[in-house]
Order: structure tokens, then sequence, then C-alpha cells
């Protein structure tokens, strides 16, 4: 069950959480992490895929809080999975979290098709973290917008004026949450009609 979970406090002795950077089968954890630099990588698609879709979440997750909070989020990477707003896909995630049968359940693939289970995600509240896991890189964005919009945190169209930004400058702001979700479809880009990619038709 979900268990509310602190990320700013107007207190002054109050340190704001870390979030953890997934990792990936590539991670070399010998070499240093730099956010900052990171986050300079441009975020075009190529056909339609994102070029790093953790990086994407993460500066989604970061801004949001900073628009309520006016609070940046340290970001970091390391092998303490146990605080934090952590993000981890299952395979790369500690062996608790890899057997946890909530997680397994909500990440489980279903007859439904073959592509059901790919951005499946699971976030979950604790005293010393917010878990977010997912079963591919795909998964965080899902995650990062349904842990936002339960603060009431809300994009609602393109543009610096359709966002919902909760005021939580003089208060505390709190993650409660035990929530597990999947897209219902799957095709999500825009697609010019007749020949318009090629400068032909209306």
């Amino acid at each position: 069950a979900a268990v509310p979970f602190v990320v700013t406090s107007p207190e002054k002795d109050f340190t704001p959480p870390a979030i953890v950077f997934p990792d990936n089968k590539d991670t070399d954890p010998s070499t240093d992490f730099d956010y900052n630099e990171l986050s300079k990588t441009s975020q075009s698609l190529d056909r339609y895929v994102q070029i790093n879709p953790a990086l994407e979440a993460v500066r989604y997750l970061r801004e949001g809080i900073f628009k309520m909070t006016g609070k940046e989020m340290p970001v970091i990477r390391s092998s303490d999975k146990t605080k934090g707003i952590v993000f981890t896909t299952l395979a790369q995630a500690p062996e608790e979290i890899q057997k946890d049968p909530k997680i397994l359940s909500a990440l489980r693939k279903t007859d439904k098709d073959p592509y059901n289970a790919h951005e499946a995600f699971f976030v979950r509240t604790e005293p010393e973290r917010t878990l977010i896991v997912t079963n591919t890189a795909e998964g965080f964005n899902h995650a990062a917008a349904s842990l936002l919009e339960s603060v009431g945190y809300e994009v609602l169209g393109m543009g610096p004026n359709w966002t919902h930004i909760p005021d939580f400058r003089g208060k505390s702001l709190v993650f409660n949450l035990e929530e597990a979700g999947r897209p219902g479809f799957y095709i999500r880009q825009l697609g010019l009609t007749s020949g318009q990619a090629h400068g032909i038709g209306t």
C-alpha cells in the first residue's frame, strides 16, 4: 500500500530527495554522472522514437516539481535504490523489486497483443522513496505523468498556457499513490493526410 513521500517542504532544514536516474545494460558505474551535461542532449525524434526516453521522463518530472514548488531536484545515478525518486527497469532492479508480486503483476504480459506490456509501469510511494518500475525505458514517461497528475499537475494541451500547475511553494509537496498502468493505444504521432508529407494534396 502507498505511504506518503515528502518531496519538498517549507521547513528550512529539509533536504529534498534526489531523483535516481535509471541504469541500463551499458551503464558503467565507474564513470562520473553529470545530469546537467546529459540534459543538454537533443530530444528530437528518430522516426517517431525518442532518442533517450529515460532522460525525457526525468526532465518532465523535474520540470513539473520545479513549476509547482520553485525547488530544483538533484539528479544522481546510484546503486542505492532504497531512497529518493527511483527510476528503474525491472531487468536492472535489485532482487527485492524483481520478486515483488505486485510489481510482477503490474508489468505482466497478457494475451491481448504482442505490445501491451512494452510501456507498462508501476509506481509506489514509500517513506523513503518513490519507486517507479517499468519493463522498458519507454514506460518511464507514462509513470512520470501519472505521478505528477496525482497531485494535480496536468498538461492539457500544447503551449505554456495549457498546463494546470498547483501551487506548493508555501506548503509540502507529498506524493501518495500506488498505481499500475499502461497505454491504451500505441500510435500516438501526428500523421499528415494525403500527400502533405511530400508537399502534395490537401
